[in-house]
């Protein structure tokens, strides 16, 4: 049996950036440059990211850096935890995910 090779994970630092700009997924609150910030925060759970491998950008989401800390102590519970507490969360991460799936797709970013 052959193994499938695997694609490299997309890189993209204008979402990255953007990313910075936006409210935290599950706080929503913009960071402060002064007190906490907002970080791309990937979500490694299911996707094309590996054993010391960040997962492409498209499954990066904006988390306060207090939030990051703790995606970052235990990514399965955190998101679990989270989700089961407000589960639009889950439902505004599919959202931006499938968008970005149809933008490497088409080249083109739905609205």
């Amino acid at each position: 049996m052959t193994a499938c090779p695997k694609s490299p994970p997309l890189r993209d630092r204008k979402y990255l950036a953007s990313l910075r700009c936006m409210p935290c997924l599950v706080t929503g609150r913009y960071g402060n440059s002064e007190t906490e910030t907002v970080d791309p925060a990937h979500f490694r759970w299911g996707t094309d990211g590996g054993a010391s491998m960040k997962p492409s950008d498209c499954f990066a989401v904006p988390l306060i850096h207090s939030e990051h800390l703790r995606q970052h102590r235990g990514e399965v519970s955190y998101w679990l935890e989270v989700i089961n507490e407000d589960p639009a969360i889950l439902c505004r991460f599919m959202k931006d995910a499938l968008k970005w799936r149809y933008y490497e797709q088409t080249g083109k970013m739905p609205t």
